[in-house]
């Protein structure tokens, strides 16, 4: 997963993808999607499976992705969440930190466009 992780975030590094919206969440199922302008279309999609918790506003915007430190899964166990992997959405504009805990983490990068 760690690999995984910083693969997604270094070819995202490489592109100007900066707005991300929470677009589907269904049983344990959650994907998410990134582009510069989600209102013509995206680039990529970001699915998690397994997802056992999520702390995350609905629009996020640069958001980094990584894996919680060991500080940050001790304090999601304290809370009693359960996880495999504990990934975090480090908003840096806003100085925050977001969590999806899931057990698997697939990408995508294509481009959808949305048409009206």
């Amino acid at each position: 997963m760690e690999e995984k992780i910083k693969d997604l975030q270094e070819r995202l590094d490489k592109t100007n993808i900066s707005d991300w919206y929470l677009d589907e969440y269904k049983g344990e199922s959650l994907r998410m999607i990134g582009s510069f302008d989600l209102s013509y279309y995206h680039e990529v999609e970001v699915n998690f499976n397994g997802v056992s918790f999520i702390s995350c506003p609905i629009y996020l915007s640069y958001p980094k992705f990584r894996l919680a430190s060991v500080k940050e899964k001790e304090m999601l166990k304290n809370k009693g969440i359960d996880f495999t992997y504990a990934v975090c959405l480090d908003e840096e504009d806003y100085n925050a930190t977001y969590f999806v805990c899931a057990s698997e983490l697939n990408f995508t990068f294509a481009l959808t466009k949305y048409y009206r």
